[in-house]
């Protein structure tokens, strides 16, 4: 209805400006957009470069880098330590400027800490994922989540090492679910991974084994990997107990 009314009513400037107060994004966009379309930046415009929306925060960012003299990555350190000043710093800055909000990564309220790890994977990419995985299983929820999706987003991760965590963190599912699904998805091929995989083609745990076994199913036929890569495939196969045809089809595939 709000949509509705935004793209099909002549409104007011207050009643725009209120609906950007909205509790939907797509409702504070949509009126942030048709005010600015109606009059350009409007008086106390610049609160919705604080949005906790992303997409709302960037057309703001789009808007007053376009129409304004703001120093927009001023204006979010003097709002600092707000969580959305945090991300949207992040969102238009450099990559050298990390050091302004790389120390709210150890903040122990939750919120800033998580936007300090989205700023970072957006500043540095993977200059920090052995940040982001060692936060992993950080008792600080949104701050763990963050770090669990920059490292999907960017990180890169030895296939040894979160093998080795996944067995260190048995007990906690939901740092193993997270595990799992980095190992599964080794950024430089799958391949590297093979020999952990087939280690763990075999677990327990359904939230294990079916990614595990689907990620091995989906290999890619076509490689070229170095006889270390492949005699550590073998000692794995050696190692583990794969259906036959399978395994066949690995061993040939690395000979």
């Amino acid at each position: 209805m709000e949509l509705y009314c935004i793209s099909r009513y002549e409104l007011s400037k207050e009643q725009l400006i209120d609906f950007t107060r909205n509790w939907h994004p797509k409702v504070r966009a949509a009126a942030a957009d048709k005010l600015y379309e109606l009059f350009g930046l409007w008086e106390g415009a610049e609160n919705l470069l604080l949005d906790k929306t992303k997409s709302v925060r960037q057309r703001m960012q789009y808007y007053f880098e376009k129409n304004s003299t703001l120093d927009i990555k001023k204006f979010y350190r003097d709002n600092f330590p707000v969580p959305a000043a945090i991300k949207g710093f992040g969102e238009c800055g450099k990559y050298e400027d990390e050091r302004y909000v790389k120390p709210f990564a150890d903040s122990p309220d939750d919120k800033v800490a998580a936007a300090a790890v989205y700023a970072l994977a957006n500043l540095t990419g993977d200059g920090n994922d052995d940040l982001y995985y060692n936060l992993l299983s950080d008792p600080r929820k949104q701050t763990a989540k963050a770090a669990y999706r920059a490292f999907l987003l960017v990180g890169n991760a030895c296939p040894e090492r979160v093998y080795s965590d996944i067995t260190a963190n048995s007990g906690n599912e939901l740092v193993v679910r997270r595990l799992v699904r980095i190992l599964c998805r080794c950024s430089v091929s799958p391949w590297y991974a093979m020999p952990y995989l087939i280690r763990l083609y075999n677990a327990e745990e359904e939230y294990i084994y079916a990614p595990i076994r689907r990620a091995i199913d989906e290999r890619s036929r076509f490689l070229t990997i170095s006889g270390a890569l492949a005699d550590s495939i073998k000692t794995a196969l050696g190692e583990s107990e794969l259906p036959p045809e399978l395994a066949n089809d690995i061993m040939k595939q690395i000979t």
